[in-house]
């Protein structure tokens, strides 16, 4: 009996030193679990400081350049002055030019002036620096944007003697255009040069050139 008693007691006290193992594990993995979560954060490198430091400089300089380009978007005219076509092709007198305002913002008063660079007819007559303008075709109040104003560039009436336009060999032309816009002091100008010449199609064909 007492034998059996001592087992007993032994096996009771292995189960209770068994326990208090595995507790003693278990305040363990809580005690490092705690010390993992408590754990100060790691400071930065230097490295790590200057790269963040540039991207931040990078923003600042990409959000700047992205602001003045809108600004200069907005107050930047963009006019385009190019031949729209002509009433008759086999006229070089009838040529249309369209004035385009590509603006954000409309611009006002504008006036057209056409200068004859150099116009040759098969006569001999040769013209050069004269102005034409007709007070009513070549000026407009304004042009809104995405608005296109068509002007003639008429010369006729200056070659003396030419009634028949197919006496035009060549003509030099340019557009001075000068207008009123938005948030501008002074008044814009802006200017195309055109020259006319006649092709193998029996057309008088006008090509822009750089001023």
């Amino acid at each position: 009996m007492r034998g059996k008693h001592k087992r007993k007691q032994q096996k009771a006290a292995h189960r209770t030193r068994a326990r208090a193992e595995i507790k003693r594990a278990e305040r363990k993995t809580e005690t490092q679990q705690l010390l993992v979560h408590t754990k100060p954060p790691m400071r930065p490198t230097r490295q790590g400081m200057l790269r963040a430091r540039y991207f931040r400089w990078f923003l600042a300089v990409m959000t700047t350049v992205g602001g003045l380009y809108v600004v200069y978007d907005v107050v930047h005219p963009k006019i385009h002055i190019s031949c729209s076509g002509s009433l008759d092709a086999k006229d070089p007198f009838e040529a249309v030019f369209s004035i385009t305002n590509s603006s954000l913002l409309t611009i006002s008063d504008v006036e057209v002036r056409c200068s004859i660079n150099d116009v040759r007819t098969s006569t001999y007559v040769e013209i050069k620096g004269i102005d034409v303008q007709n007070i009513r075709t070549d000026r407009f109040d304004k042009i809104s944007p995405d608005e296109t104003a068509t002007v003639p560039c008429s010369y006729k009436g200056r070659i003396e003697g030419t009634a028949q336009s197919s006496l035009v060999d060549y003509a030099d032309i340019t557009l001075n255009m000068e207008y009123s816009f938005p948030l501008w002091v002074t008044r814009l100008k802006r200017n195309a040069r055109f020259i006319g010449r006649w092709g193998k199609d029996a057309m008088f064909h006008w090509v822009q050139e750089p001023t």
